[in-house]
């Protein structure tokens, strides 16, 4: 939960100056993350779409064969894993989307106009998308963790029908 800029108190220069010094160091943090993980994230989620794919095709083809209670265990760690990934993502999105509100709700107007121009930066900052990003190509959070899935059972279906056929 991001805590409140001001309430009756007045808004001052120092103050404002570190909010807007840790306000840069988070996103330089969220920028330094998306950096290392980006390609990882990418090749996760590439390996995790196709193992499901296949081990639900494998269930369905070789149902009395299949050893159940790992591969159970091992989609519920990867699922698990992939769900961490997308949850972390969708966190810092709201939360940066939580931030711009509250430096809005703040009485910047009544302030400086020095501390005037720092908060307007500071909300024109928190209007871009921050979060983590599977190879840059799409942001990893809660609606790309299900169209994951769903992607992954569409390939289980082609796959089926290929063999029935």
């Amino acid at each position: 939960m991001v805590k409140r800029l001001s309430g009756d108190k007045p808004l001052d220069k120092g103050g404002i100056s570190k909010i807007v010094a840790m306000h840069n160091s988070a996103l330089e943090c969220i920028s330094l993350l998306e950096d290392i993980m980006n390609l990882i994230f990418l090749c996760y989620h590439f390996v995790f779409l196709v193992v499901l794919s296949f081990v639900l095709f494998g269930i369905s083809k070789y149902s009395n064969d299949f050893p159940a209670d790992r591969v159970f265990t091992f989609l519920l760690c990867a699922l698990g894993k992939v769900l961490a990934m997308c949850y972390t993502g969708k966190r810092l999105n709201d939360l940066a989307a939580e931030l711009s509100f509250v430096i809005y709700d703040t009485k910047w107007y009544d302030a400086p106009l020095d501390i005037q121009q720092n908060i307007l930066l500071m909300l024109q900052m928190s209007q871009k998308r921050v979060g983590l990003t599977a190879g840059k190509f799409y942001y990893a959070d809660m609606e790309s963790f299900a169209e994951l899935v769903n992607e992954s059972y569409s390939y289980y279906l082609i796959m089926k029908k290929m063999l029935d056929n």
